[in-house]
């Protein structure tokens, strides 16, 4: 299900035109509904529209984020910046749009957020790819430094190399999610990768 959280209804109207009979929506409008609908576990797209009070600290959005890490969150920025776009993505955010997007590019939008794809503006998108390059050279690094992992280290490398959350990891492997992130830390320490997508990045290239 999809999440629109918004308060403006001319927005949420916008919104509502553009994804309809794309995937079944649900609406809230103030922060302690959102964080109440996500607790329910029902949604796992959700559009954050960041002029909802306390959201236009991006620090507060990334908390979000950090918090719901199985939900794909399209950020919806009344002025998009790149700094901030680009923060954003780093936290893991999968879409950065102009909460004025129109319905039918909204669409596409939530169309390849559903594919797994990641929907930001052109100039953003090439910041991105600037930093997954220097990325890489990092990784080599890393890659000579997998070897001192321990085998849980190693199976929770992969378990994140294969996008899972601190939360699933926890379910598989009968751990509590204190546990996980203690061996992510370790992880991060030994071979040098600063955050998980450098580490997604490191798994897939070893295989």
């Amino acid at each position: 299900m999809l999440l629109l959280c918004t308060a403006d209804e001319n927005v949420l109207k916008r919104w509502e035109e553009g994804i309809k009979d794309v995937i079944p929506f649900t609406s809230v409008s103030t922060s302690a509904e959102i964080n109440n609908h996500l607790d329910s576990g029902k949604s796992t797209v959700v559009l954050l529209d960041c002029s909802l009070p306390e959201l236009s600290d991006v620090n507060n959005v990334i908390k979000i984020i950090n918090k719901y890490t199985s939900v794909d969150f399209m950020i919806m920025d009344m002025e998009p910046d790149d700094d901030r776009g680009f923060a954003l993505v780093k936290a893991g955010v999968k879409g950065y749009c102009n909460r004025y997007i129109a319905p039918d590019l909204l669409r596409r939008a939530v169309e390849a957020v559903l594919k797994g794809e990641v929907w930001v503006g052109r100039k953003l998108m090439l910041r991105l790819i600037e930093e997954l390059s220097s990325r890489k050279k990092a990784l080599v690094q890393a890659s000579k430094n997998l070897s001192s992992l321990s085998e849980r280290e190693l199976e929770i490398a992969h378990m994140v190399g294969d996008g899972s959350s601190n939360k699933l990891i926890a379910q598989k492997l009968d751990i509590t999610e204190r546990t996980v992130k203690a061996h992510i830390s370790a992880i991060f320490k030994k071979t040098g990768v600063t955050d998980r997508l450098q580490l997604a990045l490191l798994m897939s290239n070893n295989g």
